[in-house]
């Protein structure tokens, strides 16, 4: 690619003019036109890997820009993301660049599904993701067994999970402390359904 002339780089480009133009425009139709750019097609969700996730390039055009777009980006696209191992780094990752983008972006209205395997147990990392949640610096949770139920998903290690961050819910008040000693009650459970979670 040809590295643009002293002359070029001191004229404004098209693209330079074509973000004064947006930024006159009605905020009402910025939006719309944010929307369009923005927005999955379908209401596709959008994959969170290892690697990060896609965020369009106009998110980061400028500050104004960023400002009102990184709101409509967040909220009202859909995303989806597998928690391996129980292990909650990936969303955590996730909720940290969020907040890293904009400080105002709040958790609660983001819509994301959780994709959790059980072939790795791990209670050390369910246990993590436990307090995480009792101290609401993640937000995301297995469904509760009364979720479970309306998907009909019987498998009972998934509805004892679900039920130990029910109680971790209705328990928040309480100190972490407490509340592990409570959840600790349900591991012989997981162990008689998988051996697996004896090893951590």
């Amino acid at each position: 690619m040809s590295q643009p002339t002293p002359k070029q780089a001191n004229t404004p480009s098209a693209k330079d003019e074509q973000k004064c133009r947006l930024l006159t425009l009605p905020g009402e139709l910025r939006n719309r036109i944010y929307r369009l750019v923005l927005l999955t097609a379908n209401n596709e969700k959008i994959s969170i890997s290892s690697t990060g996730f896609s965020r369009p390039a106009l998110t980061r055009v400028n500050k104004q820009v960023r400002r009102e777009t990184l709101k409509i980006f967040y909220y009202e696209n859909r995303f989806k993301t597998t928690i391996h191992a129980f292990h909650p780094a990936l969303l955590r990752k996730f909720i940290a660049c969020i907040c890293t983008a904009d400080s105002e972006l709040e958790q609660r209205l983001l819509s994301y599904t959780l994709s959790v395997p059980l072939d790795s147990p791990s209670w050390s990392n369910l246990m993590a993701w436990a307090k995480e949640y009792h101290g609401k610096i993640l937000l995301a949770r297995p469904h509760p067994p009364k979720k479970l139920r309306e998907f009909e998903m019987s498998d009972m290690t998934r509805h004892v999970v679900g039920a130990m961050f029910e109680t971790v819910r209705v328990l928040r008040k309480q100190p972490w402390k407490q509340v592990e000693e409570v959840l600790g009650v349900s591991r012989p459970t997981l162990i008689t359904l998988d051996r697996r979670w004896e090893e951590d």
